[in-house]
């Protein structure tokens, strides 16, 4: 196997009181492998001001943990604007990249999510229409996928109908 490259951590960062902080309070969010006694850095989050929310991390470092290890242990550290460790999280053990962590500073932090797949058949006797929502609200129909059974001789597959734009989310 070989390890996600980029590999990506994403950031939801909170006060107690549930307010995002804003790039006047906390200057960033450092991550580092942890393995062992040995701490590497391997990048930062900062302010995303189109969001008002946090960049996801990016890790520079992937040789420090691979090879052996597919998956870094993570520690986040909050930094604020003096650059103080305000909250330092717990050691996340193989993280998978794509993974959400939730920090709420000073009194928990958490791994929301890890990144999954999900793939979907459409049986050829579903009836199908685009119900994508256009900024008017505008609702179209397109070619019907049994159309594409005829063709292809097997049920669609999502990606495919949105590949042949016949489905758009």
């Amino acid at each position: 196997m070989t390890v996600a490259n980029p590999y990506l951590l994403h950031i939801e960062l909170y006060w107690p009181n549930g307010t995002r902080p804003t790039q006047n309070e906390i200057a960033r969010v450092r991550a580092f492998d942890v393995n062992g006694a040995t701490v590497t850095d391997e990048g930062q989050s900062g302010y995303d001001a189109v969001s008002g929310g946090w960049q996801d991390v990016y890790l520079q470092n992937i040789a420090a943990f691979y090879p052996p290890r597919l998956q870094p242990n993570i520690r986040l550290e909050v930094e604020d604007t003096a650059n103080q460790v305000v909250h330092t999280t717990q050691v996340f053990g193989v993280i998978q990249s794509g993974s959400t962590v939730k920090i709420v500073i000073g009194q928990s932090d958490e791994l929301l999510a890890s990144p999954f797949q999900l793939s979907i058949r459409i049986p050829d006797e579903l009836e199908l229409s685009d119900v994508a929502i256009q900024g008017d609200g505008a609702v179209g129909a397109h070619q019907h996928p049994r159309d594409f059974v005829r063709e292809r001789q097997k049920p669609p597959i999502i990606s495919d109908l949105l590949a042949r734009k016949c489905l758009r989310v």
